[in-house]
This record gives C-alpha cells, structure tokens and sequence, in this order.
C-alpha cells in the first residue's frame, strides 16, 4: 500500500514538472491568464486540469511581432477528444437573453467547428433548468455551461475549465471535460450583439471558448488579433464567431 502510494506521488511530481509549454508565458492578473487546478484521479486516470480566464482588458500595445508567430495552439500536442462527449446548458441569466437565443448560440459555435474536421468534435447539447456547478477541483464527467454572477471577478469575461491527460506520449493525451462559466455581473448584457449594440454576443465568446473545449490554446501577439483563438474581447465583438486561417489549420491538424 505504501509503495504504491509512493509511487502515485512520484508520478504526480513528475507531471507537475512537466507541464505542456503551450500553458507558460500567459499573461498573468492582465484580464486573462491560464490557472492550474491540479491533479486528480478520474476513472482510473491520473489528469490535470485548468481554467482558461478570459478578460477584457486588454494588454499594453504588444512588440512586432515576428513572422514566426504562430496562428495556433494546442493545450498539448495530442490531446483532443477521444469520444464524443454531450453537454449540459443552463441558459438562464441576469440580462434577458432568452434561453433559445443561448442555446442556438452554443450549438452553431460548435457547428462553426465541427464544419471544419470530418468528426464530431462534440455531443449534443440540451438545456437545463437545475443549478450546475463546474469542476474547479475534479472533474465528474459532465460538460456544463451556465452563467454566474458570483464565481467570476469583475474583470473576467468568462472561464473554461479543461480537465485531461496532457503529459505522456501525444497518442496517450485526451480531453475528459470541459466547463464554461459566463460572468453573468458584468456592465454590458449578455445577447446578440448584431441586435443590441454594445453587448456581450454570446456566440462570439462561446466560439472562443469552445475552441479550448476542443484543444485549442490562446494567442497573444498581434499578429494573431483576429484569430478567434485570440485571447481577449470586447463588448460589441462578433469576429470571433468565424473561424479565421490560424484557427482553422489548428482544429484540422488536431483532428485529422
């Protein structure tokens, strides 16, 4: 027993050591930053998990950049879905955006995905009235959305949490969860922003954060601005619901 439990704790240590490179260098307290919430065991596996903080502040004016900048990222070579996995929306919120409105906004930004590899990416959705709660300890195995007017600061947009096996040869890495969690506290409403000027589209962040959802990471240079995977927002944006080159060479390589 003891030896085995050694044993389990050297393995942790050794995947904290090695975490992917594609989590380092995020900004840090800058509106959006990458959060590591450890590790814990999940049907027999040993996976990490992190939470994806997105703001809308966005950073000093960045240098040129270089023109090797890369347009994509993944959150580690390999991992990606290895099954379809259906998910859970609660759509109710403070601002009045109708629960069809959130619901159709989900299912066409995972669509927007999908359309561009030959396998389902994600399950279906379907929508819920019950409170759901997302996993910042250890993952249970349901990927949820809902909004939050409490969980979040006041800089934050919004959070996807991803739990999976990101250490260990790339064909061994896989995605078992995600959660998204939409600041439902902010200034500006939560809607369509081609139909309320100034608000926040919910189709244009859950795009982004879907894009995490699949393996996807952040980007932060300049030159990546108009990538969908680019790391920050604004009231009023909806360019991130179209998928741009950067974005989608990275879902096709993931997925091919």
């Amino acid at each position: 027993m003891k030896r085995t439990l050694a044993i389990t704790l050297l393995v942790a240590s050794l995947l904290v050591m090695s975490l992917p490179s594609a989590f380092a260098g995020a900004p840090p307290q800058r509106g959006s930053r990458v959060v590591p919430l450890g590790l814990a065991f999940h049907q027999g596996k040993l996976v990490e998990g992190y939470a994806f903080v997105h703001g809308y502040v966005k950073p000093p004016k960045p240098e040129r950049p270089s023109k090797s900048d890369p347009l994509y990222t993944f959150l580690a070579r390999g991992a990606k879905w290895r099954t379809t996995e259906p998910y859970v929306v609660n759509p109710s919120n403070g601002d009045g955006a109708s629960p069809s409105l959130v619901m159709i906004a989900m299912e066409t930004a995972a669509a927007t995905w999908e359309a561009q590899v030959t396998t389902d990416v994600f399950g279906p959705g379907w929508t819920t009235s019950d409170a759901l709660v997302a996993d910042w300890v250890a993952p249970d195995g349901v990927n949820e959305a809902y909004f939050s007017d409490t969980e979040l600061d006041a800089g934050t947009v919004a959070v996807t949490i991803i739990w999976g096996v990101f250490s260990g040869p790339p064909q061994a890495r896989e995605l078992i969860e995600w959660d998204m969690i939409f600041n439902d506290a902010l200034s500006e409403p939560w809607g369509d922003a081609t139909v309320t000027s100034g608000a926040w589209d919910v189709e244009n962040i859950a795009t982004h954060e879907l894009g995490h959802s699949a393996g996807l990471g952040d980007l932060y240079t300049v030159s990546a601005a108009e990538q969908t995977m680019y790391g920050y927002a604004s009231p009023g944006e909806t360019k991130k619901r179209t998928l741009e080159s950067g974005d989608i060479a990275g879902i096709q390589e993931l997925y091919q």
